[in-house]
């Protein structure tokens, strides 16, 4: 399974989805995947990352560029 979900977050399976994954990272020892990715909405990117609800928890969250915060002047 582990393998499959590797394989999944490749750019060229990710972009059949409208995904762009711009960067990845996992947790030592904490069975944690990070994925920081760009979708024209929250819908593709839920569909994305539907095979990872048959290991455990999925949890995305929308994310904003640092400049942009600071732009605005609040987060």
């Amino acid at each position: 399974m582990g393998k499959m979900l590797l394989s999944h977050i490749h750019s060229e399976n990710a972009s059949k989805f409208g995904v762009t994954i711009q960067a990845s990272a996992g947790a030592e020892s904490q069975h944690t995947l990070q994925l920081i990715m760009d979708a024209a909405d929250k819908q593709k990117v839920d569909e994305f990352v539907t095979p990872f609800t048959q290991m455990g928890t999925v949890e995305v969250t929308t994310g904003i560029a640092c400049e942009a915060i600071v732009a605005r002047g609040r987060c």
